[in-house]
């Protein structure tokens, strides 16, 4: 299995899912946008996974390798690639899927509980119904029409996408671990001042444990998709 990482910063990079990967002998590659680097042709991997950023969809002025993200997230859809999307990536799926993206009313940081919603998912085989997840987020996507919209927060309505049968997307961090969560705060604590959905340093600092039961529900969905 040949798993293709699209990143867009040195400090999110894919975490739990590469551990996953490299337990099961799968190779690993990524595009660096935020090094100039570009995108592969679909045919070079099977397997697309879209990380997370501080930048959104729409910042193609700043960040003109949104663009060609864009058209090389869309191919990988229309050659049926398993897709998986996380945070800025799950926005970035449903906005080439037709969705739209735009701020969430809160931003929303820290461990919050997802509550799934829309029926089931051969994708969410083995994941609960509701579940604790990593979130530092300040936007949201909305499903487009052949999307399913599959998990909800109180702090955001938007939490899991599903576009056809084989590409998912997260709004949170399943795959996050203490060192990337870390990370997070020291690169982007900006994105920490008060909020109604926003975690203290100390509060996140003290819940690092979790990162342990959310890794085990990113390998049940990672095996799920494998799978299909």
């Amino acid at each position: 299995m040949r798993i293709h990482v699209f990143q867009h910063v040195s400090f999110e990079d894919e975490a739990a899912i590469g551990d996953w990967g490299r337990g099961k002998n799968f190779s690993i590659t990524r595009t660096r946008f935020h090094e100039g680097e570009s995108p592969p042709d679909p045919d070079s991997y099977d397997w697309l996974v879209v990380m997370g950023g501080p930048m959104g969809i729409y910042d193609e002025a700043e960040y003109s390798w949104l663009t060609r993200e864009k058209r090389a997230i869309k191919e990988g859809l229309e050659t049926d690639k398993r897709i998986l999307g996380i945070c800025l990536g799950a926005q970035l799926l449903a906005g080439v899927s037709g969705g739209q993206v735009s701020p969430n009313p809160e931003r929303e940081i820290g461990w919050f509980p997802v509550q799934r919603i829309g029926g089931e998912s051969w994708l969410l085989k083995g994941v609960p119904e509701t579940f604790d997840a990593f979130h530092w987020h300040g936007d949201r996507f909305f499903a487009p029409d052949n999307g399913r919209l599959l998990g909800m927060s109180d702090g955001c309505p938007a939490q899991i996408i599903q576009i056809g049968e084989r590409a998912l997307g997260f709004q949170f961090h399943l795959e996050s671990t203490p060192e990337r969560i870390q990370a997070l705060m020291d690169n982007c604590p900006e994105d920490m001042a008060p909020g109604a959905f926003v975690k203290t340093k100390e509060e996140i600092d003290n819940t690092m444990d979790r990162c342990t039961e959310a890794n085990r529900i990113m390998e049940a969905v990672l095996e799920n998709m494998l799978q299909g």
